[in-house]
């Protein structure tokens, strides 16, 4: 019982797709950048910051992940 629980959990984990998180990550060490970095910025009413997926020294990227199911035409 026990060895096919382990077993179903590894299957699991195998075959799980990555995550957004992940995906970017391992994009953006391919490219020599650091992930979530954060920039400040001011407005009228205060003080905020956006975090940036990834950021090398000449380029901001932004990832996503759509989550649309493809229908057989």
């Amino acid at each position: 019982m026990r060895i096919m629980l382990i077993l179903c959990l590894f299957h699991i984990a195998v075959s799980a797709e990555p995550t957004e998180a992940e995906l970017n990550r391992q994009f953006c060490q391919s490219v020599g950048g650091q992930t979530e970095t954060p920039h400040y910025y001011t407005y009228r009413d205060g003080r905020s910051y956006i975090k940036v997926d990834c950021e090398t020294a000449a380029h901001l990227y932004e990832g996503g992940l759509a989550r649309i199911s493809h229908q057989p035409l």
